[in-house]
C-alpha cells in the first residue's frame, strides 16, 4: 500500500531544490514548459474492466495511486530517504490470468468470505484514491516495500495514503493530474495467502518549472493472514522487475529513483528509457492508455475500439522479429502486425493477456 509516509527525504529535497535554482534549466530547454497529458480518459471505465481513478479539484496529488506504485512513488516525496533491495531474490511466479479465480473451495467459508471483501476493498481504495483508506482490512504491523520505499506499521501506511490522496501540505505540493488505472484484482495460483493487483500509475511533478509527467507500470503483491487481513505488500515496477515467463523479481539498489528521477528531467534531457511515444499523447478516442511499461516494448490499449498492441520502447531496435520475441519472453501472445494512428511495426497481443480484468466488477 502507499506508505511511506513520505517520499526520501532526500529526493524530495533534491527536487525542490532543482526547481528553486534551475529556473535558466526550464527557460533553455524548448517545450519544457507544458504538462503532458495522460494517455486516458479521466474517470473512464476502460475496455476489459480496467477502471481509472484520479485526481480532482485541482492539485490533488496521488491519492492513493495504487498502493503499489504509489507507494513507490510517494517515495519520491516525503521522508524516507533509505533505499533498500529485497534480500531475497526470488521470483514472486508467473503472471496469472487476470480473470479472478476464487478462493480454495477448502479453505474455512469464513476465510473465503474475508478474501472476497478484500479484494472489492482493495478494488474501491485504487479506483477512490484510498478515499476513504479502509484501515480495518489491515493489520497494524502492516509491511509496504516498492522500488523506493520500506517501512512498516498502519500509521505509517495511512500517512502515505493521506499524502497520495492530497490530503496533505506535501502532496499538494509536489503533485497534480494524478490517476491510476486499476486493471484487475487477481488471485494467486498455487497460494490462498497472496493476491495480486495489476495496474497503471502517472501523475505530474508541479513542483519542478517543466511540470514532468511520471508514468509506471505493474504489480501490488499483497500477503494476508488467516482473517484475510493485509500484511505485507510488495510493489514491482514493470521496467526494472519483469522477467522471463512473465515473474518478476526483486529491483537491484537506487534502479527505483533512476528510473524516477530519469521521467523527471526535462524532455529535451531525458534518456529514450524515459520517453513514450509521441503517438500515445493523443487525445479523446484517439489516445492510447498505457498498459505495461517494459524496458524492451510498451502495451497500449487504443481507446477507439479497445485494440490492446505492442510497440517497440523508444530507442530499441530490431523491427517487429525483435518485439515479438520481447513480448513473447513475458508470456504473450504476438498477433499479426498493425498500424496504430499512422505508426507502423505495432503487434497485436491476442488473448487471453493480463489485461482482461475483473475491475469493473469488483466495484458493482
Amino acid at each position: 500500500k502507499p506508505t511511506g509516509c513520505g517520499v526520501p527525504r532526500a529526493a524530495a529535497t533534491a527536487m525542490l531544490a532543482c526547481s528553486l535554482s534551475c529556473p535558466s534549466l526550464a527557460a533553455s530547454c524548448p517545450g519544457v514548459s507544458g504538462t503532458t497529458k495522460p494517455a486516458a480518459h479521466a474517470g473512464r471505465v476502460g475496455i476489459a474492466g480496467t477502471l481509472r481513478s484520479h485526481s480532482s479539484g485541482g492539485p490533488r496529488g496521488l491519492h492513493g495511486a495504487p498502493r503499489l506504485a504509489a507507494f513507490g512513488l510517494a517515495a519520491v516525496v516525503a521522508r524516507r530517504s533509505r533505499l533498500r533491495r529485497l534480500g531475497s531474490a526470488r521470483n514472486v511466479g508467473t503472471a496469472p490470468s487476470v480473470a479472478v479465480r476464487s478462493s480454495n473451495p477448502g479453505a474455512p467459508e469464513a476465510f473465503r468470505e474475508n478474501k472476497e471483501a478484500l479484494k472489492r476493498c482493495l478494488a474501491r481504495e485504487y479506483t477512490s484514491f484510498f478515499q476513504p483508506f479502509e484501515a480495518e482490512f489491515y493489520t497494524p504491523d502492516v509491511s509496504f516495500q516498492d522500488p523506493l520505499n520500506n517501512f512498516s506499521g498502519k500509521d505509517k501506511y495511512r500517512a502515505n495514503v493521506e499524502m497520495l490522496s492530497g490530503n496533505s501540505f506535501v502532496g499538494n505540493i509536489l503533485f497534480k493530474d494524478g490517476f491510476i488505472d486499476l486493471h484487475g484484482v487477481e488471485d494467486v495460483p498455487g497460494d490462498d495467502f497472496r493476491l495480486r493487483t495489476r495496474w497503471t500509475l502517472g501523475f505530474t511533478f508541479k513542483l519542478l518549472p517543466w511540470q514532468p509527467q511520471a508514468l509506471f507500470s505493474g504489480i501490488s503483491e499483497y500477503t494476508i493472514d488467516a482473517e484475510a487481513k493485509v500484511v505485507g505488500q510488495r510493489d514491482y515496477w514493470d521496467t526494472l522487475s519483469l522477467g522471463k515467463g512473465g515473474a518478476y523479481a526483486p529491483e537491484a539498489a537506487l534502479e527505483g529513483a533512476s528510473d524516477l528521477l530519469a521521467q523527471l528531467l526535462p524532455e529535451p534531457l531525458r534518456p529514450d528509457s524515459a520517453r513514450e511515444p509521441d503517438e500515445a499523447k493523443g487525445a479523446g478516442d484517439a489516445a492510447w492508455a498505457l498498459l505495461r511499461r517494459a524496458s524492451a516494448y510498451r502495451v497500449y490499449r487504443r481507446l477507439s475500439d479497445g485494440l490492446v498492441f505492442a510497440v517497440p520502447a523508444p530507442g530499441v531496435g530490431g523491427g517487429l522479429e525483435a518485439l515479438k520475441t520481447a513480448v513473447s519472453a513475458h508470456e504473450l501472445r504476438p498477433g499479426s502486425p498493425v498500424q496504430v494512428g499512422g505508426v507502423e511495426g505495432c503487434l497485436e497481443i491476442l488473448s487471453p493477456h493480463p489485461w482482461e480484468g475483473n475491475a469493473a466488477e469488483l466495484t458493482k
